[in-house]
């Protein structure tokens, strides 16, 4: 047998084009190992639906999928797809999985609108079929794109794996910029997140989700302008679920801070934290939410 552990123990894995991260506090050694290798498993089926770097997932599919035909969806795919439909609608178009397309959503008879449809560039239709699970290509190119929001899908189902197996203290990330927590560690407040290395949120219960105009390698777009984002220096979102902090992130770097304070009234459980330069100098806001969190500066 294993022996508990004080300190939480740390599991990796490498998935979506970054590292996922486990951290479990107060299990036993070997059930945490099992548990973090189911989580894992799991994370290994989305990342076959949903990496847009691998040629054979269905996210690449999709994007490759010829105008006119369909393409039956696993359940993970599609509640990915449906849910982002759901936050580019919320965050009125801020927040866009297919930039350089139009994505519609249709009802199971594909001709009632049940969401709004989002202009970004060119024109390009998916069409989501809830009755049977499929999307249908009709117009030009898509360029789909899920792939933070998949991360953060990801994370959600891998702490659903551990709460079955009863593990409450755990803290879960994918890369730098992708994170759920649990239950904290014993006698803590919960998990403590650096905010641009002057505050800090211990965070229990809730995601975070980060997005920066300052990464080369992964620029954010306006999908308004179809320019490069050119509000915040970067921004957090702090929700229930890591799928909407990782869409949230990307749209608030976009969005005006009024408009995000907005959408934060309309979501009670949705925070914002948002790092502006204007005239030289760096200014740091925060909702609400996040300092009923315990948001607070470092020492």
């Amino acid at each position: 047998m294993g022996i508990s552990t004080p300190k939480p123990l740390v599991f990796c894995h490498e998935a979506m084009g970054t590292t996922f991260e486990i951290r479990i506090a107060g299990e036993e050694s070997r059930y945490a190992n099992d548990s973090a290798r189911e989580a894992f498993s799991r994370l290994n089926q989305l990342d076959h639906c949903l990496n847009r770097y691998a040629t054979e997932s269905e996210i690449t599919r999709i994007r490759n999928l010829p105008v006119g035909e369909e393409l039956r969806l696993s359940r993970d795919t599609f509640d990915c797809l449906m849910l982002a439909m759901e936050l580019s609608e919320y965050t009125e178009g801020a927040f866009d999985p297919a930039l350089g397309s139009f994505m519609n959503l249709f009802s199971g008879s594909g001709s009632t609108p049940v969401c709004s449809r989002v202009k970004t560039g060119e024109p390009g239709v998916l069409e989501l079929n809830p009755e049977r699970k499929t999307v249908l290509h009709w117009g030009d190119p898509v360029d789909l794109d899920l792939n933070a929001m998949a991360r953060g899908f990801a994370l959600d189902c891998m702490g659903d794996v551990l709460r079955d197996r009863q593990i409450e203290r755990a803290f879960l990330k994918a890369g730098s910029e992708s994170m759920l927590a649990m239950e904290g560690p014993l006698e803590s407040d919960g998990w403590n997140v650096r905010f641009n290395e002057t505050h800090v949120l211990p965070l229990r219960y809730a995601s975070i989700g980060s997005s920066t105009v300052l990464n080369p390698k992964n620029p954010v777009i306006d999908p308004q302008s179809g320019e490069l984002a050119s509000g915040a220096v970067r921004a957090w979102a702090i929700a229930p679920l890591a799928a909407w902090s990782d869409a949230l992130s990307t749209a608030f770097v976009v969005m005006e801070w009024p408009k995000q304070l907005l959408l934060c009234h309309r979501f009670p459980d949705v925070g914002a934290v948002v790092l502006e330069k204007k005239e030289g100098r760096f200014h740091l806001h925060s909702s609400k939410r996040v300092t009923d969190l315990g948001f607070r500066p470092l020492g």
